[in-house]
């Protein structure tokens, strides 16, 4: 949310903070394909703004458009630059993917940087002080 938002002091943001307010949603939560989408229900924003990546809604948020629900390591990115991050309870899991052949197995630079990527997810993840600006 922008800074300066009625919301902004709040620890955690519920659904149905989110009455009223402009969202910012990306297009496959707007689409009620996302388990977030039956959360939201309760929400009934005054509008809803759709896009397709995270970046463009924390540019959105930046400028003071609305509320954005986003991953935290896109939020992260923007805290201290007219943003302020909050969990939303209750919380829900988004996944991230790495994929590959099973036909043949990762190089052991792909391995490698597989297992770099995880681990720097779970340290992002244990800090927490990524929603402070």
């Amino acid at each position: 949310m922008p800074v300066g938002h009625r919301l902004a002091a709040r620890r955690v943001v519920r659904p149905e903070d989110l009455r009223q307010e402009n969202l910012i949603l990306l297009t496959h939560l707007a689409a009620g394909q996302h388990p977030i989408a039956a959360i939201l229900q309760s929400a009934r924003p005054r509008q809803v703004i759709e896009t397709s990546l995270s970046g463009i809604a924390c540019v959105f948020v930046s400028e003071g458009m609305g509320i954005a629900i986003v991953d935290p390591f896109s939020a992260s990115e923007f805290v201290g630059r007219n943003v302020v991050a909050k969990p939303l309870e209750p919380s829900f899991n988004t996944g991230t993917a790495i994929i590959h052949s099973t036909e043949r197995p990762l190089s052991m630079v792909a391995d490698e940087f597989c297992t770099a990527f995880l681990d720097h997810i779970h340290r992002f993840l244990q800090r927490a002080d990524y929603l402070q600006p």
